[in-house]
């Protein structure tokens, strides 16, 4: 966790001649996010807590975590102790904060636009496809879509 956003650090590790390796986004990709790394020249996306609530991943989560995730709106999270944690406003003072990324509040909204990790993972390949296709030659043969479900997807799919 720093200063930085996935997005900035993704441009950052591209643009560094001497790393000769596939640099794949992890953390707070949504289809535009994830068209832009591979648009980029990045490989692509790893998506993780953006499955949280998808069909396949809830039955594994920790009890309330499915509440919290869907309530998020993205505003929600601050560095406590060097750690990323949801402090929701008028929360008590000293009560529990769960550590959740920034990213947490997209498991809400893929799981309202696709419900499934295998629709939510043929949607954001669509989306940068579609972003490459509009881009045209401009970006060359080697752009590719490029999406992996993370450690913390519960899915039975690749798992």
């Amino acid at each position: 966790m720093g200063e930085l956003g996935t997005f900035v650090l993704v441009q950052q590790l591209l643009a560094d001649r001497e790393l000769d390796l596939p640099v794949w986004a992890c953390g707070g990709a949504g289809p535009h996010t994830a068209a832009a790394v591979v648009a980029g020249g990045g490989a692509g996306v790893v998506l993780d807590t953006q499955l949280a609530l998808l069909t396949e991943a809830e039955a594994g989560l920790p009890a309330g975590t499915s509440v919290l995730l869907t309530g998020l709106d993205g505003s929600e999270t601050t560095v406590e102790n060097g750690r990323r944690v949801v402090r929701r406003r008028g929360a008590p003072d000293g009560a529990p904060a769960p550590e959740i990324g920034q990213d947490g509040f997209l498991a809400a909204r893929f799981h309202e636009r696709w419900g499934t990790v295998h629709a939510a993972v043929r949607g954001v390949r669509d989306a940068v496809l579609d972003a490459l296709k509009s881009a045209g030659p401009a970006l060359g043969p080697t752009a590719r879509a490029a999406v992996r479900s993370g450690p913390n997807c519960r899915s039975s799919r690749g798992r």
